[in-house]
């Protein structure tokens, strides 16, 4: 998750943002958090598969966390 942070400060454009973060967490996004944030970053770099899929293990694993509601939503309109 520090690598995927850091991101956020050593980029300076929003694509190369997301690629870094998308980078950093992918294959290893375990917690809600890193979950959701990888997840959040591939809607927003428009990279559907991937947001799909990481969408459906975020609910399989926490069917009650907060972005649940979000991604349930993005899974309804994207599949």
């Amino acid at each position: 998750m520090q690598r995927a942070q850091a991101c956020r400060t050593t980029t300076s454009n929003e694509p190369d943002r997301n690629n870094c973060i998308i980078s950093a967490l992918r294959g290893r996004a375990s917690t809600d958090r890193e979950l959701a944030l990888l997840g959040t970053t591939q809607m927003a770099a428009q990279r559907q598969a991937d947001a799909v899929r990481t969408a459906r293990t975020y609910i399989q694993r926490f069917p009650s966390g907060p972005m649940a509601v979000t991604f349930q939503r993005y899974l309804d309109t994207h599949q």
